[in-house]
């Protein structure tokens, strides 16, 4: 979890969903660390059957330019980049 200076909040999580494969939906989850609005999610990049392990964000931090990383328990460290 990582919360910024203008309280975004960025969380590594796995919730049910049934129309995900194998009944969850993992991702980055963006939202407003103090009304608990969600602004947006950054869906896991490793699709189902996952060549490893897990690849869920447990390490989430963001850089100056608003760019989210993502880092795993086996040590990939995904950079996914703002877009317009």
């Amino acid at each position: 979890m990582f919360v910024g200076a203008d309280d975004t909040i960025y969380v590594g999580a796995s919730f049910p969903d049934t129309s995900a494969k194998k009944g969850e939906l993992r991702g980055i989850v963006i939202g407003n660390a103090i009304d608990g609005s969600l602004k947006a999610f950054i869906p896991d990049p490793c699709p189902y059957p996952y060549a490893s392990a897990s690849t869920l964000a447990e390490g989430v931090t963001v850089d100056a330019q608003g760019n989210v990383y993502g880092a795993d328990v086996l040590g990939t460290v995904r950079k996914f980049m703002r877009t317009k």
